[in-house]
């Protein structure tokens, strides 16, 4: 897997959406991503998460919509979402004092 992919969620790279439409990155992979940022950060800003999930379900297609439960079991997921938790972690920790805020509020506003 590659280190692009973790970069674009910590902000590093273009955000999400407009990497998604540089760089092609499956379901599985953005469901991950997606979803690790939700569980960490989700205390954060709740309503700001949901409207950016239901922006990418609208830049999915209905056949890979149809697809998330399938792709939320598949072992791309598992890998990215672990990946992409322990880069969030990483970042938080050497954030230092309310890190984890301020990091969590800039990967919510790059999904």
């Amino acid at each position: 897997m590659s280190r692009i992919l973790l970069y674009i969620v910590l902000g590093c790279a273009p955000a999400w959406g407009h990497a998604h439409a540089d760089w092609d990155y499956s379901v599985s992979a953005q469901l991950a991503m997606y979803d690790a940022i939700e569980q960490r950060c989700g205390a954060v800003n709740r309503a700001t998460i949901r409207k950016k999930f239901a922006d990418m379900m609208w830049r999915l297609t209905p056949e890979e919509r149809s697809e998330m439960k399938t792709a939320r079991q598949s072992a791309e997921y598992r890998d990215v979402l672990a990946l992409t938790r322990e880069e969030i972690a990483r970042t938080i920790a050497g954030a230092g004092k309310d890190g984890e805020a301020r990091v969590c509020q800039d990967l919510v506003q790059g999904i």
